[in-house]
């Protein structure tokens, strides 16, 4: 396929996309504007039910468009898959493929699924587990992870924050999410290291993160994996991916201090 032709094929994939537009659940966010990204700054993000943080010296053109994009894909899968029990795997397949057919490219494969069974313990201690080997030992995006997730779990659990990052996941048994470090790249571009999870439960979940695991059927599914969006693709299709999710971003798309 010639450039053009993918280029086109990029910018009519992007304006065909079905998006989930109603609020998964009847979570109510703050009636205060959410935090917005700020440039240049070390800060982390809540996008739906993603983590995203970034070192200091982001550009906020990577930040936003960050963020665009991984609503973006998030928004499709969920339309996709709406029902989050059955389909959770196939949401997180969805996921990853609108990233990669809307402008990213793999830098480095993902890694299989690595499945445990948890008992007796919260997500986010679990989490904390296995990032090491996902994102890397003594690499800054472990450091922010970690880092973000100690300042999510001081938070109240009605905190704009929390609420936003529970609402797909509220009233279900499973939910797939993201915990990634974006890193600015050669000449504007971003690298997106993430950590995939899975989470399995017996019983109906009211949050994510600092669930509480009490069967022994519960289960965590997690990868690794390494994305890169260009900088030349930002530029083409930037403005195509933040029309697209316009409407959304006020309600889905908060800045974290860390």
């Amino acid at each position: 396929m010639s450039s053009a032709n993918n280029e086109a094929a990029i910018s009519s994939k992007i304006a065909n996309l079905e998006l989930q537009v109603e609020p998964p659940s009847h979570l109510e966010l703050a009636k205060e504007p959410l935090p917005e990204l700020t440039d240049s700054v070390q800060e982390a993000a809540v996008v739906d039910s993603n983590i995203v943080t970034f070192p200091e010296g982001t550009p906020l053109i990577v930040k936003t468009a960050v963020a665009n994009w991984t609503l973006l894909a998030q928004r499709a899968a969920s339309r996709k898959y709406p029902d989050r029990d059955q389909d959770i795997e196939q949401w997180m397949d969805h996921y990853l493929n609108t990233l990669l057919t809307t402008g990213w490219s793999i830098r480095q494969e993902a890694t299989a699924w690595t499945v445990k069974k948890v008992h007796g313990s919260t997500v986010h201690k679990e989490i904390l587990g296995l990032l090491p080997a996902l994102l890397g030992v003594g690499t800054t995006a472990l450091a922010l992870a970690t880092l973000t997730l100690t300042s999510l779990r001081k938070m109240s659990e009605d905190s704009p924050w929390i609420t936003l990052f529970n609402r797909r996941a509220y009233e279900a048994r499973s939910i797939g999410f993201q915990i990634a470090n974006c890193d600015p790249g050669d000449a504007g571009s971003a690298v997106l290291r993430g950590a995939d999870f899975l989470v399995y439960a017996e019983r109906v979940m009211y949050q994510i993160l600092f669930f509480k695991f009490e069967s022994n059927e519960a289960r965590m599914a997690s990868r690794g994996i390494l994305l890169e969006l260009s900088a030349d693709t930002i530029a083409r299709h930037g403005d195509e991916v933040s029309a697209k999710v316009h409407g959304l971003i006020s309600q889905a798309v908060a800045a974290i201090e860390i």
